[in-house]
């Protein structure tokens, strides 16, 4: 019987005494796995992504703790390709907070070079595909999507997603041109007797917790337009309400159906995928978002659908570990594992089973299923 077997480590040093070396012959395919990984790079003095407004006061070693984690993180990815080298990193998106990067050329490549190149920049590590995802943040999500002023028009703030993908898209890195991007794509494995599909996607425009609505209202570029009204309004922004889109209705529909057609050509692209006759003992997705954790119903049926030739959905967004066997009403299980791995040390994790920023390592083998989960400070797995 094929299955998967997924090891969950946190960032300590000491936690990677826990890897085991699973270089034997039984082992054929290993990827990593990161997600809302890619943290702004203030550090101490300066606003940080992970940790600035999430710790007080700033004495406390948990903010020591997660203003490191993905630097952290990045040294145990590496240690862990040393023991056996992966096939590709599997990226869950939020990989440039708060809201991506582009169309600004320097600070593109600013950004990539110390969130990115300068991180992830193990030996063993610099060689290895990374198989990216959009995730809200590296659309906007946060403040305006044209830059530093409101997009004018909805043409121009369809313009300003597209630049904020193209800008990723385009990216070639110099360490073996190792970032890949697209709205969806299929990378195959192949090594000893064991294949695998992993299908990338972009489900941003599907998402209904922090996802497209969040981005299109841009509620924190507004709140700076508006200064006498409460952030905590950004919690649930309202379309036609100053907070979301200037209160421009058209502007807010321009956004959302964009990133609406993307998820919609994702769907259609694991729906082609899952009638295809093509048989590979494991396909995985790799998306930002789940189905079952971040979308409404209608569109978490069609998924849950479309992803029944799956075998394992990874994504971020919530920024913990957790794994998840659903069962419908019926008492059926879905036939998918949902896998949370969100905690990747661009921001503090704060939810799920995490109880400190991690990253994954994913094995596919015949043996059976084995989880294993190494916390911070932990002394053992369970």
């Amino acid at each position: 019987m094929l299955s998967l077997v997924l090891f969950l480590c946190g960032w300590v040093l000491g936690a990677v005494d826990q890897l085991t070396d699973h270089s034997g012959a039984e082992l054929s395919v290993h990827f990593l796995a990161i997600g809302d990984w890619g943290s702004t790079v203030a550090k101490a003095g300066g606003d940080s992504s992970c940790c600035s407004q999430y710790h007080t006061p700033k004495s406390e070693a948990n903010y020591t703790r997660d203003l490191y984690a993905q630097a952290n993180i990045g040294m145990l990815m590496g240690q862990s390709a040393k023991l056996h080298t992966p096939q590709a990193v599997l990226a869950h998106g939020d990989s440039f907070y708060w809201n991506g990067v582009g169309p600004d050329v320097v600070n593109t490549s600013y950004r990539f070079e110390n969130t990115f190149e300068a991180v992830y920049n193990h030996p063993d590590l610099v060689n290895v595909p990374w198989l990216n995802v959009m995730g809200n943040h590296d659309y906007g999500g946060s403040g305006f999507i044209c830059g530093e002023e409101p997009c004018p028009s909805p043409q121009a703030i369809r313009r300003g997603l597209q630049l904020k993908f193209q800008a990723q898209h385009t990216y070639k890195s110099p360490a073996s041109d190792r970032w890949h991007l697209d709205h969806w794509f299929k990378s195959t494995f192949r090594q000893g007797n064991v294949s695998v599909d992993v299908l990338s996607v972009d489900t941003n425009g599907h998402a209904n917790v922090h996802g497209a609505t969040h981005i299109c209202c841009q509620c924190y570029g507004y709140l700076s337009l508006h200064p006498q009204k409460s952030p905590s309004l950004c919690a649930n922004p309202v379309p036609g309400e100053a907070l979301c889109a200037g209160g421009d209705v058209a502007l807010y529909l321009a956004c959302m159906d964009e990133l609406v057609g993307y998820a919609n050509a994702s769907l259609a692209f694991v729906e082609t995928e899952a009638k295809q006759a093509r048989q590979v003992d494991w396909k995985i997705v790799n998306s930002h978002f789940a189905p079952h954790y971040h979308m409404d119903p209608q569109w978490q049926s069609q998924w849950l659908e479309a992803l029944r030739t799956a075998h394992l959905l990874v994504h971020g967004h919530t920024h913990g570990a957790n794994h998840v066997k659903m069962r419908g009403c019926d008492g059926s299980h879905h036939p998918v594992h949902f896998v949370e791995n969100g905690a990747g040390g661009g921001i503090i994790a704060e939810a799920g089973h995490a109880t400190a920023p991690a990253g994954m390592d994913l094995y596919a083998i015949h043996a059976n299923v084995l989880v294993t989960k190494c916390h911070y400070l932990e002394v053992g797995c369970g």
